[in-house]
């Protein structure tokens, strides 16, 4: 027998602003490697992603 809890979370308006701030990230770096296996054609993009995940914060400040 499997059981189920549903919950719901009523966040204040500060922690609004942080979930959208992290979601719009998560969301930015998401697009952004989907379109760079994209313009690689989809070879492998385990080898390119490792090389430029560190990169990314320092491009973009609004990541870190």
């Amino acid at each position: 027998m499997y059981k189920a809890y549903k919950l719901r979370l009523y966040p204040n308006n500060e922690q609004k602003v942080l979930l959208n701030n992290s979601f719009g990230c998560a969301r930015f770096v998401y697009n952004y490697y989907l379109d760079l296996s994209i313009k690689n054609n989809y070879k492998n993009p385990n080898t390119y992603i490792k090389d430029y995940i560190n990169k990314l914060k320092y491009e973009y400040p609004f990541l870190t």
